[in-house]
């Protein structure tokens, strides 16, 4: 940089400043062919200069982490630069930033976050930094569905980050579907995915593929949008089938009257286990079990209707406010089906 009129006096302006090239037979800097060499064909800047809309921290975070240099403006007050750098400095060395808000945040404001970041995701945060859930965008086909088809994939867990790899298996490890109904062992694998537990506790915990067993039950569609089905721990395995506990659990609590249900599975002389169903009644309000079989009739398979249905005051939950189903299951010992339901 150099000045033409000798320094000047006072600070410059935009009508004061110009770049133009000087030995060079570089005509315009959309000749420049700025995408790196590394195998991940990212345009990114040497050097990034303007206003914080362009050279915000976020920028300049990106734009350090591959080994460029972010200019920030020099009009920002220096509590909020340092805190800007302080910020760039603790970041990841390779991976990005994850983009949070809080659950009080409107759509609008996820919305405006997403575009900030190549991978299209906000993480939705409690006040302890604890994630909630997360906030996307659809893949092109998705996309290009209209508002009722894109709710049936909004409604899932969404799909895999760049670098991560999943799959759904049976009880004896063989490769399942992804067909969006078939509900499977959750594994998934990548660079940020544990390969074991703190100490070595537990023992080896991938796969001979190097696949980590999440304990979830899921589905995979042709799209690659993965939904929790259950924990593995909870499904009920009724006569070699697998029956969702949160599935049932979240249709029951539709019924006016129940606060809170709970699924759990109970030995079976011939059937393994059997679902039977807890539920825990809003104050004042009366049902039985007919009017709850009534509700769940046509909701869900017919070999899934519980074969028992037991009304309590009230339903053990942890400490993060989940159903706590190992209480459950301790309360319930020594509990025997009340009759033997043909399937």
């Amino acid at each position: 940089m150099r000045f033409l009129t000798g320094k000047p006096s006072h600070d410059l302006t935009y009508d004061d400043v110009f770049m133009a090239p000087r030995r060079s037979s570089v005509t315009s800097r959309l000749d420049v062919d700025l995408t790196s060499s590394d195998g991940l064909n990212l345009p990114l800047p040497l050097i990034v200069a303007n206003m914080t809309a362009v050279s915000g921290r976020r920028m300049a975070e990106t734009v350090a982490r591959r080994g460029g240099i972010a200019i920030i403006p020099q009009d920002l007050p220096t509590d909020i630069v340092a805190t800007a750098i302080a910020k760039v400095k603790a970041a990841h060395t390779v991976f990005d930033t994850p983009l949070t808000i809080d659950p009080h945040a409107t759509v609008g404001e996820a919305l405006m976050l997403l575009p900030k970041r190549a991978h299209g995701l906000v993480v939705v945060v409690d006040a302890e930094g604890t994630p909630l859930g997360t906030v996307s965008v659809p893949n092109a086909s998705v996309a290009a569905k209209g508002d009722d088809a894109q709710m049936a994939y909004k409604l899932k867990q969404g799909r895999l980050l760049c670098g991560l790899e999943m799959k759904l298996v049976d009880d004896a490890g063989h490769r399942l579907p992804h067909d969006g109904k078939t509900p499977g062992r959750l594994m998934i694998k990548g660079p940020t995915i544990a390969r074991g537990y703190f100490g070595g506790e537990g023992g080896d915990v991938l796969d001979d593929e190097g696949f980590f067993d999440t304990g979830d039950v899921s589905t995979i569609d042709g799209e690659g949008y993965m939904q929790i089905t259950d924990r593995a721990k909870d499904v009920v395995k009724s006569g070699g089938e697998w029956i969702s506990s949160i599935e049932i659990e979240n249709i029951a609590t539709g019924h006016p009257a129940v606060a809170i249900a709970a699924v759990v599975g109970i030995a079976h002389p011939k059937w393994d286990e059997r679902p039977i169903l807890l539920c825990e009644l809003k104050p004042g309000v009366h049902a039985g079990a007919d009017d709850i079989r009534a509700y769940l009739d046509g909701k869900i398979a017919r070999w899934w209707m519980p074969d028992d249905i037991v009304f309590v005051d009230a339903i053990p939950l942890g400490p993060t406010g989940k159903i706590d189903k190992k209480a459950i299951r301790a309360g319930l010992e020594g509990y025997e089906l009340p009759f033997e339901v043909s399937r």
